[in-house]
């Protein structure tokens, strides 16, 4: 009984963990990390007087639209940090649904540009 209650807590915590999955890919230059406690801006309404270099574009997919906005950004802002920049800006969020009858999925993509403020 307790072998089956561990395999299912691993496999209950796994099938939860793959809810949310993230790429990047570089548009512009490599930039060394920034430490983990270095705030990274985030723009929301695609300011457009921001002076930039623009680092990668980030993607963040989460399935059955169980991530709050929040958390998705939290994970957006860790993968900026980690390529060197110190803003984000949200470009868009895509929607596609799948599947038939009672069998029906739904995956948000959230798309974010990492970029390097310019003083």
């Amino acid at each position: 009984m307790k072998k089956s209650l561990i395999i299912l807590s691993i496999v209950t915590l796994l099938i939860l963990s793959s809810c949310m999955t993230s790429s990047f890919v570089y548009t512009g230059y490599h930039q060394d990390p920034l430490p983990n406690d270095n705030y990274v801006k985030i723009v929301i309404d695609g300011n457009k007087d921001l002076n930039y270099d623009e680092i990668g574009v980030i993607e963040v997919r989460e399935s059955f639209g169980a991530i709050d906005f929040a958390d998705i950004v939290y994970k957006a802002c860790d993968i900026a940090r980690v390529k060197g920049a110190d803003c984000i800006i949200y470009m868009n969020r895509l929607t596609s649904v799948s599947g038939t009858g009672d069998a029906i999925s739904s995956t948000n993509q959230y798309l974010f540009k990492a970029v390097k403020l310019k003083n």
